[in-house]
């Protein structure tokens, strides 16, 4: 991890542990996007729509998008469903975080490397944390991504992600994928 992606990891973290207040998970209605100090262009918001079994694509719902996402998906915005992000796109690697988010509902990091658009390879970082609804339950996802892109090309047996979740005041791994265990949509599904 380097020095952005531990900032990005600590401010998220700390400024969502102070919202919870001794809750399990803070309500939604206690982000307030002046006073984080993230960059929401980085971010992205989720709203899980059906909160019967584990969460599929369909019942996965954007609520806010922010710019740098929206570069290399002009057409996703605030409605649009999980299941409409483009296999390019950096959204694309926020994808494996918010099954495991609502499936272990806690915070939760993803990072790694895989090939990108043919040529080059992508390290990523990306965190999100949970939000409730007005009646406690979790209903909502924060996401953040940091990522570099390399010049140099990435063998796709090569490429992995790595899982850590928020844990008693620390991060903790707890899983990890290996290149062609399953891809980012699949595991929306698979989750």
């Amino acid at each position: 991890m380097n020095g952005h992606e531990r900032r990005m990891t600590y401010r998220l973290t700390s400024e969502w542990v102070g919202l919870k207040r001794q809750r399990l998970f803070p309500s939604i209605d206690f982000l307030n996007p002046n006073s984080f100090s993230i960059d929401w262009n980085q971010c992205v918001l989720i709203r899980l729509l059906d909160g019967q079994g584990p969460p599929r694509e369909e019942s996965l719902e954007f609520e806010f998008v922010g710019d740098s996402f929206r570069k290399d998906t002009p057409a996703l915005s605030a409605g649009a469903r999980v299941s409409s992000i483009p296999e390019e796109s950096l959204l694309s690697l926020t994808l494996p975080l918010f099954p495991k988010l609502f499936e272990r509902q806690k915070a939760v990091i993803c990072n790694g490397c895989r090939p990108w658009r043919k040529s080059s390879a992508i390290h990523f970082h990306a965190i999100a944390v949970p939000f409730s609804d007005n009646c406690g339950e979790l209903k909502y996802a924060l996401g953040a991504l940091s990522h570099s892109v390399s010049n140099e090309t990435m063998p796709p047996e090569d490429a992995k992600t790595e899982f850590l979740e928020y844990c008693e005041g620390g991060w903790s791994r707890f899983g990890e994928m290996a290149a062609g265990e399953i891809t980012a949509p699949e595991l929306i599904q698979a989750a």
